[in-house]
């Protein structure tokens, strides 16, 4: 009964009358001033994040800390590069999914206090379920930055169309990153196939419980594909990238 949601913008500029200001830190004072009138207004108790890395999310952090305000991150994924939005997080404390996430944060997070939780979705076991229900093939697509460009994303969208002409039997689910969508020319290219849909809006849970296959670039639906029963295939046509940590050195 006392939560409150927000629901913050990932790109945003504002205007300010200091034009040096505006060209080299529009967000980042953008966000400051925006998260002092909200905190000073709301006067929560606690602070959660999801994920935690998005420069607006280091921002809120900030403030929160200035009104002594505790704050709380939750593990949504696990990038496959601990670039540097991963890295120096001060969140009071980090709700992760195990043990073993625990060490691999700490590398480059030593101050958040961890705390294993768990898996954050709902997992059912399909041992019990009719398997045959399993036979959608997924692709998972990432914004094309850090590891990838447009060109390699442009490439996964032409292996969604080759593997629809290819597979004309099957149903092809497409779910877009929530960081990045695709271009409405793609989508009227798509609406030329009976047999791809755009799932985004679909929960994750539901579309894993759908798949037989999911293929993706680099992405935590990888290692969930293995906690839902699917099959994940990693489409990387980049050079010299790999998971971290090397799952192959694990067995994996």
């Amino acid at each position: 009964d006392n939560i409150t949601i927000l629901q913050i913008e990932f790109f945003k500029t504002h205007s300010f009358s200091n034009p040096y200001l505006l060209q080299r830190f529009p967000l980042m004072f953008y966000y400051l001033n925006s998260f002092n009138l909200f905190i000073k207004y709301l006067k929560p108790q606690c602070v959660v994040f999801l994920e935690g890395c998005h420069a607006q999310a280091r921002c809120l952090n900030i403030v929160s800390k200035e009104y002594k305000i505790p704050t709380i991150c939750i593990q949504q994924g696990w990038p496959s590069l601990l670039h540097t939005l991963y890295r120096r997080m001060e969140y009071d404390y980090y709700l992760t999914w195990g043990k073993a996430f625990n060490k691999w944060w700490k590398l480059y997070n030593p101050k958040p206090k961890y705390k294993e939780v768990g898996y954050i979705h709902k997992v059912e076991s399909f041992l019990e379920n009719d398997s045959l229900s399993k036979k959608k093939i997924t692709f998972f697509l990432q914004s094309p930055v850090f590891l990838s460009d447009e060109n390699y994303f442009n490439k996964m969208l032409c292996l969604i169309e080759t593997t629809a002409k290819t597979f004309p039997d099957k149903v092809i689910q497409v779910k877009e990153h929530p960081e990045y969508k695709v271009s409405m020319d793609f989508i009227k290219r798509y609406s030329n196939y009976e047999n791809i849909f755009l799932v985004s809006n679909k929960p994750i849970d539901k579309v894993f419980n759908e798949s037989l296959i999911t293929v993706s670039h680099f992405s935590t639906t990888s290692i969930e594909s293995m906690l839902y029963n699917c099959i994940p295939l990693i489409f990387d046509p980049t050079t010299n990238s790999e998971y971290y940590p090397y799952i192959e050195s694990l067995g994996v």
